[in-house]
């Protein structure tokens, strides 16, 4: 139960507005995932081109994103639990 209240705590401490009045962490969250047609085409120029080309580069831009992703975040080498040693006649 105790930890229950205080993951709710600090739940609405991370969710409160700020004191400036900026938007709340919640809300930011949503835009992001949310992001306008205006924003997502903001640098074609759609009156120019075709569908089929929109959706050409809009996978061209993902896929390069994804690899940026790939490349910043690699998957880590799995971690080494211990070394198998083999002693000779000479202690080695």
């Amino acid at each position: 139960m105790l930890v229950k209240t205080t993951l709710e705590t600090a739940e609405k401490e991370f969710n409160k507005p700020p004191a400036d009045g900026g938007g709340r962490t919640a809300e930011i969250r949503q835009v992001q995932r949310e992001v306008p047609v205006s924003d997502r085409y903001q640098d074609m120029n759609l009156q120019d081109l075709s569908r089929r080309d929109v959706a050409s580069l809009n996978h061209s831009q993902q896929a390069a994103a994804n690899a940026v992703i790939q490349y910043e975040n690699p998957v880590p080498l799995p971690e080494i639990q211990g070394v198998w040693l083999n002693y000779d006649n000479r202690g080695i």
